[in-house]
Protein backbone atom coordinates (compact mmCIF):
# COMPACT_ATOMS: atom_id res chain seq x y z
CA UNK A 1 0.00 0.00 0.00
CA UNK A 2 1.30 3.44 -0.84
CA UNK A 3 2.24 5.49 2.18
CA UNK A 4 0.19 8.33 0.69
CA UNK A 5 -2.97 6.43 1.63
CA UNK A 6 -2.07 7.00 5.27
CA UNK A 7 -1.20 10.67 4.93
CA UNK A 8 -3.20 12.80 7.34
CA UNK A 9 -3.72 16.45 6.60
CA UNK A 10 -6.41 18.56 8.21
CA UNK A 11 -7.60 22.06 7.36
CA UNK A 12 -9.35 24.52 9.68
CA UNK A 13 -12.36 25.84 7.74
CA UNK A 14 -14.18 27.69 10.53
CA UNK A 15 -13.87 31.09 8.84
CA UNK A 16 -15.24 29.65 5.61
CA UNK A 17 -18.29 28.37 7.52
CA UNK A 18 -19.10 31.81 8.90
CA UNK A 19 -18.89 33.46 5.49
CA UNK A 20 -20.80 30.60 3.88
CA UNK A 21 -23.80 30.80 6.18
CA UNK A 22 -23.80 34.59 6.11
CA UNK A 23 -23.97 34.51 2.32
CA UNK A 24 -26.58 31.74 2.17
CA UNK A 25 -28.86 33.01 4.94
CA UNK A 26 -28.83 36.80 5.30
CA UNK A 27 -31.41 38.39 3.00
CA UNK A 28 -32.99 35.07 2.07
CA UNK A 29 -36.72 35.41 1.35
CA UNK A 30 -38.87 32.33 1.78
CA UNK A 31 -42.21 32.06 -0.06
CA UNK A 32 -42.59 35.85 0.11
CA UNK A 33 -43.60 35.46 3.74
CA UNK A 34 -40.38 35.30 5.73
CA UNK A 35 -37.07 37.14 5.41
CA UNK A 36 -33.89 36.19 7.26
CA UNK A 37 -32.50 39.53 8.40
CA UNK A 38 -29.38 38.67 10.35
CA UNK A 39 -26.96 35.90 11.25
CA UNK A 40 -26.49 36.62 14.96
CA UNK A 41 -24.14 33.73 15.73
CA UNK A 42 -22.12 31.13 13.87
CA UNK A 43 -19.70 29.62 16.36
CA UNK A 44 -17.88 26.32 16.48
CA UNK A 45 -15.25 24.19 14.79
CA UNK A 46 -15.07 23.04 11.18
CA UNK A 47 -12.31 20.84 9.78
CA UNK A 48 -11.79 19.08 6.48
CA UNK A 49 -9.22 16.34 6.34
CA UNK A 50 -8.05 13.29 4.49
CA UNK A 51 -7.55 9.92 6.11
CA UNK A 52 -6.66 6.86 4.04
CA UNK A 53 -7.37 8.81 0.83
CA UNK A 54 -10.88 9.62 2.07
CA UNK A 55 -12.14 13.16 2.64
CA UNK A 56 -13.61 13.61 6.10
CA UNK A 57 -15.62 16.61 7.34
CA UNK A 58 -15.93 17.12 11.09
CA UNK A 59 -17.87 20.13 12.27
CA UNK A 60 -20.09 21.29 15.11
CA UNK A 61 -21.61 24.78 14.91
CA UNK A 62 -24.14 26.83 16.82
CA UNK A 63 -26.21 29.06 14.54
CA UNK A 64 -28.64 31.81 15.53
CA UNK A 65 -30.64 33.83 13.00
CA UNK A 66 -33.22 36.60 13.25
CA UNK A 67 -36.08 36.86 10.79
CA UNK A 68 -39.22 38.88 10.05
CA UNK A 69 -42.72 38.01 8.89
CA UNK A 70 -44.64 41.22 8.30
CA UNK A 71 -44.60 43.07 11.64
CA UNK A 72 -43.41 39.98 13.47
CA UNK A 73 -39.73 39.57 14.31
CA UNK A 74 -38.33 36.32 15.63
CA UNK A 75 -35.19 34.38 16.37
CA UNK A 76 -34.25 30.77 15.65
CA UNK A 77 -31.48 29.03 17.57
CA UNK A 78 -29.96 25.83 16.17
CA UNK A 79 -27.66 24.55 18.94
CA UNK A 80 -25.89 21.95 16.81
CA UNK A 81 -25.29 22.01 13.10
CA UNK A 82 -23.13 18.91 13.00
CA UNK A 83 -21.88 16.25 10.62
CA UNK A 84 -23.74 13.80 12.87
CA UNK A 85 -27.01 14.91 11.27
CA UNK A 86 -25.62 14.14 7.81
CA UNK A 87 -24.41 10.75 9.07
CA UNK A 88 -27.85 9.97 10.50
CA UNK A 89 -26.61 9.94 14.11
CA UNK A 90 -28.47 13.03 15.23
CA UNK A 91 -31.19 15.46 14.19
CA UNK A 92 -31.23 19.24 13.94
CA UNK A 93 -33.10 21.09 16.69
CA UNK A 94 -34.78 24.37 15.74
CA UNK A 95 -35.75 26.59 18.68
CA UNK A 96 -37.79 29.58 17.45
CA UNK A 97 -39.16 32.43 19.55
CA UNK A 98 -40.80 35.83 19.07
CA UNK A 99 -38.79 39.00 19.72
CA UNK A 100 -41.35 41.61 18.67
CA UNK A 101 -45.03 41.36 17.84
CA UNK A 102 -47.77 38.94 18.78
CA UNK A 103 -47.67 35.35 17.48
CA UNK A 104 -50.64 34.10 15.52
CA UNK A 105 -51.56 30.91 13.69
CA UNK A 106 -48.97 31.61 11.03
CA UNK A 107 -46.15 31.47 13.59
CA UNK A 108 -46.72 27.76 14.20
CA UNK A 109 -46.47 27.12 10.48
CA UNK A 110 -43.28 29.18 10.28
CA UNK A 111 -41.76 27.54 13.36
CA UNK A 112 -42.64 23.93 12.56
CA UNK A 113 -42.32 23.82 8.77
CA UNK A 114 -40.94 26.83 6.91
CA UNK A 115 -37.80 27.46 8.98
CA UNK A 116 -36.79 23.80 9.58
CA UNK A 117 -37.27 22.80 5.94
CA UNK A 118 -35.37 25.82 4.62
CA UNK A 119 -32.45 25.66 7.05
CA UNK A 120 -32.10 21.89 6.82
CA UNK A 121 -31.58 22.03 3.05
CA UNK A 122 -28.82 24.65 3.49
CA UNK A 123 -27.19 22.75 6.36
CA UNK A 124 -27.18 19.51 4.37
CA UNK A 125 -25.54 21.23 1.41
CA UNK A 126 -22.78 22.78 3.51
CA UNK A 127 -20.39 19.76 3.67
CA UNK A 128 -20.83 19.20 -0.06
CA UNK A 129 -19.79 22.77 -0.88
CA UNK A 130 -17.00 22.64 1.72
CA UNK A 131 -15.44 19.58 0.13
CA UNK A 132 -15.80 21.02 -3.36
CA UNK A 133 -14.02 24.23 -2.40
CA UNK A 134 -11.14 22.84 -0.33
CA UNK A 135 -10.68 19.22 -1.43
CA UNK A 136 -7.57 20.04 -3.48
CA UNK A 137 -5.96 21.62 -0.41
CA UNK A 138 -5.97 18.40 1.61
CA UNK A 139 -6.08 15.55 -0.90
CA UNK A 140 -2.98 13.48 -1.45
CA UNK A 141 -2.48 11.46 -4.60
CA UNK A 142 -2.41 7.69 -4.05
CA UNK A 143 0.49 7.59 -6.53
CA UNK A 144 2.68 9.94 -4.54
CA UNK A 145 4.03 10.18 -1.04
CA UNK A 146 3.89 13.97 -0.99
CA UNK A 147 0.81 16.23 -0.93
CA UNK A 148 -0.29 17.80 -4.17
CA UNK A 149 0.27 21.54 -4.34
CA UNK A 150 -2.90 23.66 -4.66
CA UNK A 151 -2.99 26.14 -7.49
CA UNK A 152 -3.97 28.90 -5.05
CA UNK A 153 -2.65 29.50 -1.52
CA UNK A 154 -4.47 27.37 1.01
CA UNK A 155 -5.65 28.64 4.40
CA UNK A 156 -3.57 27.66 7.36
CA UNK A 157 -3.92 23.95 7.98
CA UNK A 158 -3.58 22.34 11.36
CA UNK A 159 -4.20 19.00 12.99
CA UNK A 160 -6.82 18.69 15.68
CA UNK A 161 -5.64 20.76 18.61
CA UNK A 162 -3.52 18.98 21.22
CA UNK A 163 -3.94 15.57 19.62
CA UNK A 164 -1.27 12.90 19.47
CA UNK A 165 -1.39 9.49 17.85
CA UNK A 166 1.22 6.93 18.82
CA UNK A 167 1.50 3.69 16.87
CA UNK A 168 3.43 0.58 17.86
CA UNK A 169 5.29 -1.50 15.26
CA UNK A 170 3.02 -3.69 13.18
CA UNK A 171 5.16 -6.87 13.19
CA UNK A 172 3.31 -9.92 14.55
CA UNK A 173 3.55 -10.73 18.22
CA UNK A 174 4.42 -14.20 19.44
CA UNK A 175 1.17 -14.99 21.24
CA UNK A 176 -1.32 -16.59 18.87
CA UNK A 177 -4.62 -14.77 18.50
CA UNK A 178 -3.40 -11.52 20.07
CA UNK A 179 -3.73 -8.16 18.34
CA UNK A 180 -1.21 -5.50 17.45
CA UNK A 181 -2.49 -2.30 19.03
CA UNK A 182 -1.74 1.39 19.28
CA UNK A 183 -2.44 4.26 21.67
CA UNK A 184 -4.47 7.39 20.94
CA UNK A 185 -4.03 10.48 23.10
CA UNK A 186 -6.32 13.52 23.08
CA UNK A 187 -6.04 16.56 25.31
CA UNK A 188 -8.29 19.56 25.87
CA UNK A 189 -8.40 22.28 28.52
CA UNK A 190 -11.83 23.15 29.92
CA UNK A 191 -13.03 26.18 31.87
CA UNK A 192 -14.16 24.16 34.87
CA UNK A 193 -12.62 22.83 38.08
CA UNK A 194 -11.20 19.31 38.18
CA UNK A 195 -13.67 18.24 40.87
CA UNK A 196 -16.63 19.44 38.81
CA UNK A 197 -15.34 17.85 35.61
CA UNK A 198 -14.66 14.57 37.42
CA UNK A 199 -18.25 14.53 38.65
CA UNK A 200 -19.63 15.22 35.17
CA UNK A 201 -17.56 12.32 33.81
CA UNK A 202 -18.45 9.79 36.54
CA UNK A 203 -21.89 10.70 37.93
CA UNK A 204 -24.48 8.68 36.01
CA UNK A 205 -27.05 11.41 36.64
CA UNK A 206 -24.84 14.01 34.91
CA UNK A 207 -23.12 11.95 32.22
CA UNK A 208 -26.18 12.21 29.91
CA UNK A 209 -25.52 15.98 29.77
CA UNK A 210 -22.78 15.21 27.24
CA UNK A 211 -23.51 11.68 25.99
CA UNK A 212 -27.22 12.35 25.34
CA UNK A 213 -28.10 8.86 26.50
CA UNK A 214 -28.71 7.07 29.81
CA UNK A 215 -25.46 5.94 31.40
CA UNK A 216 -24.20 3.43 33.93
CA UNK A 217 -20.99 4.44 35.70
CA UNK A 218 -19.68 5.36 39.14
CA UNK A 219 -16.22 6.25 40.45
CA UNK A 220 -15.62 2.86 42.06
CA UNK A 221 -13.26 0.08 41.02
CA UNK A 222 -15.28 -2.78 39.56
CA UNK A 223 -18.29 -0.61 38.65
CA UNK A 224 -19.93 -1.34 35.31
CA UNK A 225 -19.58 1.22 32.53
CA UNK A 226 -22.28 1.58 29.88
CA UNK A 227 -22.13 4.74 27.76
CA UNK A 228 -23.67 6.10 24.57
CA UNK A 229 -26.70 3.83 24.70
CA UNK A 230 -24.56 0.72 25.09
CA UNK A 231 -22.13 1.66 22.33
CA UNK A 232 -19.28 1.57 24.87
CA UNK A 233 -19.07 -0.98 27.67
CA UNK A 234 -16.51 -1.89 30.32
CA UNK A 235 -15.60 -1.77 34.01
CA UNK A 236 -13.82 0.81 36.13
CA UNK A 237 -10.29 -0.45 36.90
CA UNK A 238 -8.69 2.49 38.72
CA UNK A 239 -9.89 5.69 40.40
CA UNK A 240 -8.14 8.66 41.93
CA UNK A 241 -10.87 11.01 43.15
CA UNK A 242 -11.08 14.28 41.20
CA UNK A 243 -7.90 13.40 39.29
CA UNK A 244 -8.16 10.21 37.26
CA UNK A 245 -10.40 7.34 36.22
CA UNK A 246 -9.42 4.30 34.16
CA UNK A 247 -11.84 1.82 32.63
CA UNK A 248 -11.97 -1.13 30.28
CA UNK A 249 -13.27 0.23 26.99
CA UNK A 250 -15.01 -1.96 24.41
CA UNK A 251 -16.98 -0.84 21.38
CA UNK A 252 -20.02 -2.94 20.56
CA UNK A 253 -20.54 -3.80 16.92
CA UNK A 254 -18.84 -2.29 13.90
CA UNK A 255 -15.24 -3.28 13.11
CA UNK A 256 -14.19 -3.68 16.75
CA UNK A 257 -12.96 -7.26 17.36
CA UNK A 258 -15.41 -9.25 19.45
CA UNK A 259 -14.26 -9.56 23.04
CA UNK A 260 -11.31 -7.17 22.67
CA UNK A 261 -10.79 -4.68 25.50
CA UNK A 262 -8.94 -1.40 25.29
CA UNK A 263 -8.25 0.78 28.33
CA UNK A 264 -9.33 4.42 28.59
CA UNK A 265 -7.70 6.68 31.17
CA UNK A 266 -9.02 10.20 31.73
CA UNK A 267 -6.41 12.22 33.60
CA UNK A 268 -7.36 15.64 35.04
CA UNK A 269 -4.85 18.35 35.94
CA UNK A 270 -6.25 21.58 37.36
CA UNK A 271 -4.54 24.96 37.04
CA UNK A 272 -5.63 28.38 38.31
CA UNK A 273 -8.39 28.99 35.76
CA UNK A 274 -9.04 25.68 34.00
CA UNK A 275 -8.54 21.92 33.94
CA UNK A 276 -6.56 19.95 31.38
CA UNK A 277 -8.19 16.64 30.51
CA UNK A 278 -6.06 14.00 28.80
CA UNK A 279 -7.85 11.04 27.24
CA UNK A 280 -5.48 8.09 26.74
CA UNK A 281 -6.92 5.06 24.92
CA UNK A 282 -4.55 2.08 25.03
CA UNK A 283 -5.17 -1.07 23.03
CA UNK A 284 -6.74 0.27 19.83
CA UNK A 285 -6.42 -2.45 17.17
CA UNK A 286 -4.01 -1.50 14.39
CA UNK A 287 -6.02 -0.33 11.39
CA UNK A 288 -8.89 1.13 13.43
CA UNK A 289 -7.12 4.30 14.64
CA UNK A 290 -8.57 6.48 11.89
CA UNK A 291 -12.08 5.34 12.83
CA UNK A 292 -11.71 5.51 16.61
CA UNK A 293 -9.87 8.84 16.93
CA UNK A 294 -12.61 11.00 15.28
CA UNK A 295 -15.17 9.20 17.45
CA UNK A 296 -13.26 10.10 20.61
CA UNK A 297 -13.10 13.72 19.46
CA UNK A 298 -16.79 13.84 18.59
CA UNK A 299 -18.23 11.95 21.57
CA UNK A 300 -15.91 13.05 24.38
CA UNK A 301 -13.91 16.19 23.53
CA UNK A 302 -16.48 18.30 21.68
CA UNK A 303 -19.60 17.72 23.84
CA UNK A 304 -17.64 18.74 26.93
CA UNK A 305 -16.34 21.75 25.04
CA UNK A 306 -19.90 22.81 24.24
CA UNK A 307 -20.84 22.53 27.92
CA UNK A 308 -17.89 24.28 29.51
CA UNK A 309 -15.86 26.07 26.86
CA UNK A 310 -12.15 25.63 26.31
CA UNK A 311 -8.95 27.57 26.90
CA UNK A 312 -6.69 28.25 23.92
Amino acid sequence: MSSANWHWKQLDCSNFAKEYFKEKLVGLKINDELTIEELKECDGDVTLGQRKSKLVTIYDLKIVIEWTVGELRGRTHVPEVSHEAIDGLDEYVFDSSILNGKPDGKFDHIRKQVIPQTLKSIFDQFPVDLREKYASHVQVSSQSTTPSQPSTPAPEASAVKKTEKVEVPKKPVAQKGSLNTSTIKLEERYQISASELFDVLTNKQRVPMWTRAPAEIEPKVGANVVLFGGGVRGKVTDVEAEKKITMDWTLTGGKWPEGHKASLTIDLNQSDDSTAAEFILNGVPIGLEDDVQPSLEQYYIKPLKLLFGTVL
